[in-house]
């Protein structure tokens, strides 16, 4: 997951970026998405890392 943002942070500018995760963060609906896509690959992180 992690990677995946920042290969798509370093395609689009910082300013868009830094707008669309400020809404992003006050979305409900994105934040639970977020932290469940985080759980989902906790242990293949712990195993790469």
């Amino acid at each position: 997951m992690k990677e995946a943002l920042e290969i798509y942070s370093q395609k689009i500018p910082k300013e868009k970026l830094r707008n669309e995760m400020t809404k992003a963060v006050e979305d409900p609906m994105f934040m639970e998405d977020l932290e469940e896509s985080m759980k989902t690959f906790e242990s293949s992180d712990d195993e790469i890392a």
